[in-house]
């Protein structure tokens, strides 16, 4: 029992940095114009191994009226580790940022 869990957590241990492979980023128009920019953020959760989303994010309308920005989709270490948990009910929890 004891190898069996100790191999589980190295396993864990060595997926987890893997995690940064889960970076989407897309630029809307010119991309975020502001020296400092304006930036909201969102979770998104899914189910199924992530083929049913349980609650859609817009980027658009996490952008407001602003037709210049960057979305970036990914799995923080947050998301990666209430993740860790809840994929034995299948549910996974992903990160959208939107810089304006």
């Amino acid at each position: 029992m004891r190898k069996s869990l100790a191999r589980l957590a190295l396993a864990a241990a060595a997926l987890a940095p893997l995690s940064a492979c889960f970076t989407f980023t897309h630029t809307v128009g010119r991309g975020p114009q502001n020296v400092t920019p304006v930036v909201a953020t969102q979770t998104e959760w899914f189910a199924l191994w992530g083929l049913v989303p349980l609650d859609a994010v817009d980027s658009a309308q996490l952008a407001g009226p602003t037709r210049d920005y960057r979305v970036t989709t990914k799995f923080t270490v947050v998301d990666v580790l209430i993740s860790t948990f809840s994929s034995f009910v299948t549910l996974y929890r992903q990160t959208v940022i939107v810089e304006k």
